[in-house]
């Protein structure tokens, strides 16, 4: 009978243990999930938290990035060539301002400095469509170079190093290195690190990395082709005095900015001269 008790109790004991190990493992895995669950949610909030074109325009880059790195598309699929257009590859242009390679260290870098940039930049335009279209005239006008250049090349007229000509059909870090200079050239008080090792300010940076990747043996002729579009950008809108021709072209017009932000066109449309609204002249009333 003492036998019988004791292995009860001992039984007993097991099956507690047990019920109180499975719990305990149930506890685990439902903590574990819910942080799984908070970092996605977080991930998540911080994506829809960056302005759109930032957003649109760093995930366009992260897709061409995965495409190249999975072997889904060649070099000559997304990057510009002149030829290219002649197989009407015509959206060539688009995805050679959007390449920046295939996944590595470079790539991250470039992407973390336009996600860096880009995001605080965006909202000092005011509005989002004039941000959209600065960016499509900076990558317009790096794609006019780029045209020039290989026609010169393909033709004979100048000699082209093969490198060269490969950095020119993706100028996906140009059109980077265009908003890195206009933000740097409008926050001149700031100050930025560089490997945590120097203090520069904010005018000489895009000067300063330019420096750090020519002694890494990095190419820095996109850092630059993209930096003096920028300063044309800085010179023609922000310094003149008076209306010039890049300075309308870099302004946004009417047809896109009803296409891209209806709410505004619809706005101005129906304001007056000193932006209250505008009653229009009236009827007259008959006898």
């Amino acid at each position: 009978a003492r036998w019988s008790w004791r292995r009860e109790k001992e039984g007993r004991k097991e099956r507690v243990g047990a019920a109180f190990s499975h719990t305990r493992v149930s506890s685990l895995i439902i903590n574990n999930n819910n942080n799984n669950n908070n970092k996605m949610a977080g991930i998540q909030e911080w994506y829809y938290s960056v302005p759109p074109v930032t957003r649109y325009w760093m995930t366009a880059i992260f897709a061409l990035a995965c495409t190249s790195t999975m072997g889904f598309t060649g070099f000559g699929d997304i990057g510009y060539f002149v030829t290219s257009l002649k197989a009407f590859k015509l959206w060539t242009p688009i995805t050679g301002l959007l390449f920046l390679g295939s996944f590595g260290i470079n790539f991250a870098i470039t992407l973390l400095m336009l996600v860096q940039f880009s995001q605080k930049l965006e909202p000092q335009f005011g509005r989002t469509v004039d941000y959209l279209w600065t960016v499509m005239m900076g990558g317009l006008f790096l794609v006019l170079i780029s045209t020039v250049y290989q026609l010169l090349v393909f033709n004979g007229y100048i000699s082209g190093d093969q490198l060269w000509i490969m950095m020119s059909a993706m100028m996906a870090k140009s059109l980077i290195y265009f908003i890195v200079w206009i933000y740097c050239r409008r926050n001149a008080n700031q100050n930025f690190n560089i490997m945590g090792l120097l203090q520069v300010p904010a005018p000489a940076y895009p000067l300063a990395i330019t420096f750090v990747d020519l002694i890494m043996g990095i190419p820095i002729i996109l850092n630059i082709v993209g930096s003096i579009v920028g300063h044309l950008f800085i010179v023609s809108v922000d310094m003149a005095e008076s209306p010039n021709f890049l300075q309308k072209i870099f302004t946004p017009p009417a047809w896109f900015v009803q296409r891209f932000d209806p709410g505004f066109a619809h706005v101005r449309r129906h304001q007056n001269v000193f932006g209250g609204h505008s009653w229009g002249s009236g009827q007259r009333l008959g006898n």
